[in-house]
Parts: C-alpha cells; sequence; structure tokens
C-alpha cells in the first residue's frame, strides 16, 4: 500500500431535493486509497462534518441553502482535485426532474464560486451504474435501488477500502460512489 501519501482527491455528488450522496476518492497514482462517504439529508444530516444538524420543516430554497452550504464546506476542508456531480434523470415527472435540476445546478454553482478552478463534470446516471457493473445482466433481476449496491460489493478496490461497510450506507452515499468510478472509468485520471 502507498501508506497516507494521498496526491488527488475526486469527490462525487449524487444530488436530491432531500437527500444528497457524497464520496470521496483518495488517490495515489491509480490507486484508490481510501474511500469517505456521506449522505447529507434535507431534514437532517447523517454524518455530517459539524455533528448533527435538525433542518426539519424547513422550506425547499432552504433545504437547498443547507445543502449547499455543506458541500461548501466538504470542498474547503477535504480540496479535491475535481468534482463529478451526476446529471438529472428524467425519469418521473416534469416536476421531479425540475427539482433535480435546480440542486444539481445549486450544487454546481456553489462548487464553482468555491474553487474558481476546480474542474467539475457532469457524470450521467447510465455512466455511474454501468462504471461498477450494475447494467450487467447477472443484476437485471435486482431492483433498481439494489444494483449499484450488488455490483459495488464484488468491486474489492472499492470494498477494501471504504471507511464504513457498504451495507451501512444510503443509496445516496453508493450512487455517490459509483459517480466517483465512472470518473475513473471515464480516464478522468489526472496528471500528477
Amino acid at each position: 500500500m502507498h501508506g497516507n501519501i494521498i496526491k488527488y482527491r475526486l469527490m462525487a455528488v449524487d444530488p436530491g431535493s432531500s437527500f444528497v450522496g457524497v464520496a470521496m476518492f483518495d488517490m495515489c497514482d491509480n490507486d484508490i486509497v481510501k474511500i469517505h462517504t456521506w449522505t447529507i439529508r434535507g431534514s437532517n444530516v447523517t454524518r455530517s462534518l459539524y455533528g448533527n444538524v435538525k433542518t426539519s420543516n424547513l422550506q425547499y430554497s432552504d433545504k437547498i441553502e443547507y445543502i449547499c452550504s455543506q458541500i461548501e464546506s466538504m470542498v474547503e476542508d477535504y480540496e479535491p482535485s475535481a468534482v463529478g456531480v451526476e446529471t438529472p434523470f428524467y425519469g418521473l415527472s416534469a416536476q421531479t426532474f425540475a427539482s433535480l435540476t435546480n440542486t444539481y445546478t445549486s450544487i454546481c454553482s456553489t462548487i464553482g464560486k468555491t474553487i474558481h478552478d476546480l474542474p467539475v463534470y457532469g457524470v450521467t446516471p447510465s455512466s455511474g451504474k454501468s462504471s461498477v457493473g450494475a447494467l450487467h445482466k447477472k443484476f437485471t433481476k435486482l431492483p433498481n435501488k439494489e444494483k449499484v449496491k450488488a455490483a459495488i460489493s464484488e468491486l474489492p478496490e472499492i470494498t477494501d477500502v471504504m471507511d464504513q461497510p457498504l451495507d451501512s450506507l444510503s443509496e445516496h452515499a453508493i450512487d455517490a460512489i459509483a459517480v466517483c468510478y465512472a470518473m475513473l472509468e471515464r480516464d478522468f485520471r489526472w496528471k500528477k
């Protein structure tokens, strides 16, 4: 192993209007040496950097502001080399798509304001799922929420370096891991 030498850090965000998954990959050369994960909840926060904060009964705009403040703190504290944000998927309704698009653009804007030259990439939901193998035919009978988790469980380069067990993560944190892995699969390996 590479000890504690971190050459660069990738951050990925799975945005939602109520739940946001975040993953950070600490990288040394082309190896993942540590994965940190969080779930930011619109009603409260799980594993917040600054303790649990109750935000129930907030208006939608206040929830987005809160989510963005958490993302901003993570970018400032962890100083990633690049960020991937899952793009909205038009699947359920126009209202849901509009809400996800608002969250997506708010998060991207927050990241851009925090560190001006930080590369931010849009990663499609299918790219994230494909990168970890969740679109493989052996996972077709699983519910959508379980496909990514099942696929990741078969990737020791991920599961061996996670900061907490895969079974303890929310589906949003798991999706953020897939988004981060897609950045690697798409050859987003940064020049050292």
